[in-house]
């Protein structure tokens, strides 16, 4: 984990890395070379203790395919959206969408920032299930942190007594 970069997710066109853009002109030059293009997003998560010692991570892929996109298209998105945060400068969150012809993933919410069905499958390693009373808080900044909360359960009733969909 020492040579991960600071961000969670990092977009690759081929063997070229798209990083969060920073300025106009860069996200314009990413998004005119993704047009017609696939760029394969991985996104990371870590599950560490709280002593700071790795209990286990994951990698999420993300297979996304941009459509055929000219010049005034991407100027306009990337002048109302502002995706200069965003690595391979588009948010499928957003407006980002309209640019994206198909999107091949397992996890949805990896593309966003934070594969939520890999979190959810390393606290089940661990245990913790997420209907057993913890509430999932994601703290972002430079590097996101997430934190788990007792929640109490109020009056939920024990998963054996639910009833049947």
């Amino acid at each position: 984990l020492d040579a991960m970069p600071p961000e969670s997710q990092v977009a690759m066109l081929e063997s070229l890395r798209l990083d969060k853009p920073g300025t106009r002109d860069n996200a314009i030059a990413q998004l005119t070379r993704a047009s017609g293009q696939t760029v394969v997003f991985h996104t990371a998560v870590c599950m560490v203790s709280r002593h700071r010692s790795l209990l286990t991570d994951a990698v999420d892929t993300t297979s996304v395919t941009f459509r055929h996109l000219d010049a005034p298209l991407i100027e306009r998105y990337v002048d109302l959206e502002q995706p200069f945060d965003c690595a391979g400068s588009a948010k499928v969150e957003g407006l980002g969408i309209a640019l994206i012809d198909g999107v091949e993933t397992s996890d949805p919410t990896g593309l966003i920032g934070l594969p939520l069905i890999a979190v959810t499958r390393m606290l089940l390693q661990h245990g913790i299930g997420l209907m057993n009373g913890v509430r999932i808080e994601v703290m972002t900044g430079t590097i996101g942190r997430l934190y788990l909360v007792p929640m109490p359960l109020g009056d939920v009733a024990p998963a054996e007594t639910l009833p049947a969909a």
